[in-house]
């Protein structure tokens, strides 16, 4: 049996100290969120068209965040 170990590079040693967020209301509710122009539109099962989906605006909002990253964390850079 042949174990492979797939290590990737995490170079950030600090975030910023804030950060910005979508606000979503029953967001542990749904489990696929599709884009769709100003809105995001909430599903509560994957593959199924239409099935109870829910539009939400796309709201930000940024509050302050701790500088350091923790393990889970993946960096988003927006170009």
């Amino acid at each position: 049996m042949l174990a492979l170990k797939l290590t990737l590079p995490f170079h950030v040693e600090r975030f910023e100290i804030h950060a910005d967020y979508l606000e979503i209301e029953g967001f542990k509710k749904f489990l696929n969120f599709v884009a769709d122009e100003e809105d995001i539109i909430g599903r509560p099962l994957t593959g199924v068209p239409d099935n109870e989906e829910i539009r939400f605006a796309m709201k930000s909002k940024s509050r302050h965040v701790k500088g350091t990253p923790k393990r889970s964390t993946v960096q988003i850079v927006d170009n």
